[in-house]
């Protein structure tokens, strides 16, 4: 555990049960004593001290003491403990300003072609056994990103290093590459003179890593040959999310079992409560019925897109009358393609 923290920056919560950290820290009472006996049971006189120098360590770290907490009572440790370590699984979330409707079953499909065990709406376990791709495709507004973005912020805490590279069609390759290692190594690096030094380092740095890397919006097959073309490049158990409009970029890939899940849009049942929730937001309908009428009708002139549903219906938020209700959905009707 010791070692890991200091390789990788992971987390220890040293919980003293019914034991001081000075006794921890110092060796002190029953520690004394266990040591002893280890010594006279001759364990190597090295490990004896590496053990030591280990708990020097962990009885300085902030934790709980149960003797310090409410009286001792164990009911207010764990309600404590819980609280940290949702507080510490959460550092790394990607932030998504709302998760919509009727997201869990992608959600599970796209856990299931991972091949992580979820259960409850958590990812219990990733197995290490293989590198796993999938690609998330769909058009344009259908909700590929903050899908990716669910998945990202319930499973990232199961993996050595972490990067989400959102939106990358807008950048280089040079710069994607100097963006994705410095985040997998989790420190700034010094830029990359060439793509091709990119991907000797790729190559050479992440093969004992268990790594989750994200790449949002993908257009081009060099993007993906560039960022994650060999799956030999990262460890076991590692996991690659890829969104695009285009599925033919998911061929880039040195393997052909490439996962898909193919993102369709939202249902006219949750597309209708996504609507209401922005467009009634502080506002209270003279006419409830006409407005619930040409909701109903401009949701399925939007075809069930989230992007889409959430800009109309901030507009019509702000022209609270029927004309411009009415004027919206004809001009929906007439110009689909400028939906989103």
């Amino acid at each position: 555990m010791w070692e890991c923290r200091k390789s990788y920056g992971q987390t220890i919560i040293p919980i003293f049960y019914d034991i001081s950290p000075t006794d921890v820290k110092g060796q002190a009472g029953d520690f004394e004593r266990y040591f002893n006996q280890h010594e006279i049971d001759g364990v190597d006189s090295n490990t004896i001290e590496t053990w030591k120098e280990v708990l020097r360590q962990v009885g300085g770290l902030s934790g709980y003491d149960r003797e310090n907490i409410n009286g001792g009572y164990i009911s207010q440790l764990i309600i404590e403990v819980a609280a940290r370590v949702s507080q510490e699984l959460k550092k790394g979330d990607k932030n998504i300003t709302e998760v919509p409707v009727g997201i869990d079953l992608p959600v599970q499909e796209v856990m299931r072609k991972l091949g992580v065990v979820y259960s409850d709406g958590q990812a219990v376990k990733v197995p290490d056994k293989d590198v796993r791709v999938v690609g998330i495709c769909g058009m344009l507004g259908v909700g590929k990103t903050t899908l990716a973005k669910v998945v990202f912020n319930k499973m990232h805490m199961w993996f050595d290093a972490c990067s989400f590279l959102q939106g990358i069609s807008s950048e280089s390759i040079q710069l994607l590459q100097h963006m994705l290692i410095s985040d997998l190594l989790e420190k700034e690096t010094a830029p990359l003179k060439s793509s091709g030094e990119g991907i000797e380092k790729m190559a050479s740095l992440f093969g004992n890593r268990r790594v989750l890397i994200v790449l949002d919006d993908v257009h081009e097959d060099e993007q993906i040959k560039a960022l994650a073309g060999n799956l030999n490049w990262f460890g076991p158990g590692s996991r690659i999310i890829v969104t695009t409009e285009k599925r033919n970029v998911l061929n880039a890939f040195n393997v052909g079992a490439v996962e898909e899940y193919k993102m369709e849009p939202m249902r006219d049942y949750h597309s209708l409560q996504l609507f209401r929730k922005h467009v009634f937001l502080g506002h209270a309908s003279q006419d409830v019925s006409e407005y619930d009428s040409l909701s109903i009708d401009i949701v399925r002139a939007v075809g069930g897109l989230p992007l889409a549903i959430v800009h109309h219906a901030s507009y019509l938020r702000r022209n609270m009358n029927i004309d411009t209700w009415r004027s919206t959905l004809e001009f929906l009707k007439k110009h689909p393609e400028d939906r989103v």
